[in-house]
């Protein structure tokens, strides 16, 4: 996580253990940023969709830049988007992984926020990039629609509906470029290789965003390659009033799958058994 340096992700400058009577802790030295999550902005609805495209667009280039140096963030959720006056930053790479690794955490377990959890994330295979995008493509959905694809009242219900329901098609907005719409529920496909990679999904954000990109990315078509994208770079005073007028009404209330909280971050492998079960039974 050190090694990993971008304008859209939080700076980490140390890691270690320290010991004590108590034993030994972990402890990780990071940036200090001051704003607000994308989970707080979107307790009041569905954001502006340039402002929506826009923090997607550097959601996309923090993890383009994981993704090249072989980091699987496993946790892209609301919560952990930070909007600040200056941009946005991805944090919380405390559960992220090596790609090509086991998708497991410690004990076996599948870590992750059910909610944000890609279909093949059940199957117990290796760490892929994949996952990361399918995530993304539920963030823009939530920003953009103000709800989830799917309805669940439970973690076992989200996980279900990851690989039973199609997502509910985006309403109606006006101005939305249709490559957007196109975008989102490409990038919850439930095939992995059906979804883009990061780097072409941060090309056409970036675009319809209207921020500048690398002409050698602009003219790769299909083909884009994470280092033929750019940072999205913070973008000053323009989108610190977008984001303090997406805000302004901010509420109490939020979904409970948006909460974070322990069982969200770790699934027992007891859960995902009877899911799998079911399905076999069913």
């Amino acid at each position: 996580m050190a090694r990993l340096h971008h304008p859209n992700i939080v700076e980490v400058y140390d890691y270690g253990e320290v010991g004590d009577a108590g034993g030994t802790r972990p402890y990780v030295v990071m940036e200090l940023v001051e704003g607000r999550s994308l989970a707080e902005l979107l307790s009041a609805g569905a954001l502006p969709w340039q402002v929506a495209v826009l923090v997607c667009a550097q959601v996309a280039a923090a993890l383009t830049a994981a993704h090249e140096q072989g980091v699987v963030h496993r946790d892209v959720t609301p919560p952990n988007v930070m909007v600040t006056a200056a941009g946005v930053k991805l944090l919380d790479f405390g559960i992220c992984a090596v790609t090509g690794e086991a998708d497991l955490g410690d004990g076996d377990e599948i870590v992750g926020t059910p909610a944000y959890l890609a279909p093949e994330r059940l199957e117990h295979g290796l760490v892929n990039p994949a996952t990361d995008v399918y995530a993304l493509g539920l963030l823009l959905y939530r920003a953009l629609a103000g709800h989830a694809p799917w309805t669940a009242a439970s973690p076992l219900e989200a996980v279900r509906a990851h690989r039973e329901v199609d997502p509910a098609p985006l309403p109606g907005i006006d101005g939305l470029p249709a490559e957007i719409t196109d975008l989102c529920l490409r990038c919850l496909a439930r095939e992995p290789d059906d979804r883009p990679n990061a780097a072409q999904a941060a090309l056409v954000l970036a675009q319809a965003a209207g921020v500048p990109v690398a002409p050698a990315a602009a003219t790769a078509a299909k083909l884009v390659t994470p280092s033929a994208v750019p940072a999205v770079l913070p973008v000053g005073r323009a989108f610190a009033s977008a984001v303090a007028s997406a805000g302004a009404a901010v509420s109490d209330q939020t979904r409970v799958l948006d909460k974070p909280g322990a069982w969200q971050r770790r699934i027992a492998v007891a859960v995902v058994a009877a899911l799998l079960i079911g399905g076999m039974a069913a």
